[in-house]
C-alpha cells in the first residue's frame, strides 16, 4: 500500500530531527570539558593538633579548647583516658602531638626515653578524697573506718596517678594488704568515681576536683598533703607530633589566665612553683 505524501513528509521530519539530536549529542560527548575554576576543589581540612589527656581533666580541656582552635586554625581532637594508659599508647607509637598528664611520673619517663619535645610544663595539681553516693544511710567515714567496708574503689595503681596515691595513703597506714581483698580497680578517674557515684562500693579515693564537681557524691575526707602530696599536672609537646608548632603553643595555652581560671574554678590546685 502507498503512502500518502503527507504521511511521508512527517516521517522525512522526524528523522531530521533524530539525525540532528544525534549529531548534537555527539558533538557534547567529544568536546574538551572546560577548566574548573580555580579554588573550585574545596576548602582545605584544618589541622588535627592529637591530645592525649587524662581522663580527670576532660571538662576543662573541652571546654576551654575552641578558644585556642579560633586562634590557631586548628581542631583539637582529644583521647581521654588513665595517664598510665596514654603514656603506654605513646610509647608504642600512638599517633600524639601533646600529653597531658595527671602525674609528672608518666612524662618524665617518657622523657628519659627521648619521647618528648622542649620542658615539660606544670598545669596544675590535684589532691584525693575520700568519697561515697550521697544519701548513704551510715555514719560519717573516718580513716579508722576503712578496714570495716566491705568494697573500697581505688584507681588502679599500676596506670592511675589517684591510684597510686591512695595506694600510698592506705600503706601509711599500714592496711593496703588487709584490704588487698576488697578493692574495686578503676581503670581511670572517671571509673572510680562512676563505681562511687552508683553506690556500687562502700566508698572509693577520687580525685578532690570530682568530689566537688560531681551531684550525688560527698567527700568523707581530704588526704593530708603531708602524708600523700598533691599530683602535679604536667603538659609537654611529643617528639613526634605531626604539628609541632601547634603542639608548643597548646602547652603554653594551658597557662593562659582563662585556662588557669577553668581549672580554679574547678578545684584544681595551683601549680607548684618550678
Amino acid at each position: 500500500m502507498r503512502r500518502s505524501a503527507r504521511t511521508t513528509r512527517a516521517v522525512a521530519a522526524w528523522l531530521a530531527l533524530l539525525a540532528l539530536a544525534v549529531v548534537l549529542l555527539g558533538a557534547s560527548g567529544c568536546a574538551p570539558a572546560a577548566d574548573a575554576p580555580e579554588g573550585a576543589t574545596g576548602a582545605t581540612p584544618r589541622r588535627q593538633l592529637m591530645v592525649f589527656a587524662a581522663s580527670s581533666l576532660r571538662a576543662v580541656l573541652e571546654s576551654t579548647a575552641p578558644a585556642f582552635e579560633a586562634e590557631h586554625d586548628v581542631d583539637v581532637v582529644f583521647n581521654f583516658a588513665a595517664s598510665g594508659v596514654l603514656q603506654k599508647q605513646i610509647e608504642v607509637g600512638a599517633p600524639a602531638d601533646v600529653f597531658v598528664s595527671a602525674s609528672a611520673k608518666q612524662v618524665a619517663s617518657l622523657a628519659a626515653s627521648g619521647l618528648t619535645s622542649g620542658a615539660a610544663s606544670p598545669v596544675a595539681a590535684n589532691g584525693i578524697v575520700l568519697a561515697r553516693r550521697s544519701g548513704t544511710p551510715a555514719p560519717p567515714l573516718a580513716p579508722g573506718d576503712l578496714t570495716d567496708l566491705e568494697l573500697l574503689a581505688v584507681g588502679d595503681p599500676e596506670t592511675t596517678p589517684h591510684g597510686a596515691m591512695a595506694k600510698a595513703y592506705l600503706e601509711s597506714l599500714g592496711v593496703w594488704d588487709a584490704l588487698a581483698g576488697r578493692l574495686t580497680l578503676g581503670a581511670n578517674a572517671e571509673q572510680t568515681l562512676a563505681h562511687v557515684s552508683a553506690g556500687e562500693v562502700d566508698a572509693g579515693f577520687i580525685f578532690a576536683t570530682q568530689a566537688t564537681s560531681t551531684p550525688g557524691v560527698e567527700t568523707m575526707f581530704a588526704v593530708p598533703a603531708d602524708v600523700v602530696p598533691p599530683s602535679v599536672i604536667v603538659a609537654t609537646a611529643l617528639a613526634d607530633a605531626e604539628q609541632p608548632d601547634a603542639a608548643a603553643a597548646y602547652v603554653e595555652f594551658l597557662a593562659a589566665p582563662e585556662v588557669q581560671q577553668a581549672l580554679t574554678e574547678a578545684g584544681f590546685l595551683p601549680a607548684p612553683a618550678e
